[in-house]
């Protein structure tokens, strides 16, 4: 069944006209998004991307898949000349993954979303684009978030940022924790029964101490 939740919000936007299954733009075009890949990439994210496809074609939303070499897809986001891109959201372990909700990284670089308005960001408003409404009081609690000296006042501050920036859906989800399955040999010991994950920040398997396998004769 596809969502009623996303036809209804489609229709109250205005995108009610359609051809060939694809809604109508304000100027008649049809509402088509180039979705940019990054190769080489992981085994299941151009899977991920039909499905992705898939979906949105469903509720009218044409999507083109476009494969790039991961450096040139580096640069098409600099430039601001992408429309969306695919990515599996990693590292979340670090503050700094907040970074991937707003339009600015921890390397003061500008993020995929809203490029421009993370370089007036960064940059102090002397370039890039003047950011509005729920964009702009997002990353000025961004801001306040990083000067704020007590640890119970900046948790409630990052989770009323998280709150606010996942109300307008700037980074769209597609799926949840992936399992992690780990095979290890009968004679192989003290490997954790959970722990070991698929995430830069803990370096797996550093996390769970390998110098303390051993194997049994």
């Amino acid at each position: 069944m596809v969502g009623w939740s996303a036809l209804r919000m489609l229709d109250e936007i205005g995108l009610n006209e359609k051809k060939d299954g694809i809604r109508l733009g304000p100027d008649g075009s049809p509402v088509n998004i180039t979705m940019d890949i990054w190769t080489p990439a992981w085994d299941n994210l151009m899977e991920t991307a039909e499905l992705v496809k898939e979906y949105w074609e469903k509720v009218g939303i044409g999507v083109r898949i476009n494969p790039v070499d991961r450096s040139y897809g580096v640069s098409r986001v600099a430039s601001n000349e992408h429309e969306i891109y695919l990515w599996p959201r990693d590292r979340s372990l670090y503050p700094q993954a907040l970074m991937g909700l707003l339009p600015t990284s921890p390397e003061g670089a500008p993020s995929a979303i809203s490029v421009e308005a993370g370089r007036w960001f960064e940059s102090g408003g002397e370039e890039g684009k003047e950011p509005e409404g729920d964009l702009r009081e997002s990353l000025e609690l961004w801001s306040k978030i990083r000067k704020e000296p007590d640890d119970a006042q900046r948790k409630e501050m990052i989770e009323a940022m998280v709150t606010q920036v996942a109300r307008q859906c700037y980074v769209i989800g597609t799926v949840g924790m992936t399992p992690m399955p780990v095979v290890v040999k009968n004679n192989f010991h003290n490997v954790p029964e959970e722990g070991v994950m698929w995430d830069y920040v803990p370096l797996t398997p550093k996390n769970t101490f390998p110098e303390q396998y051993f194997i049994s004769e």
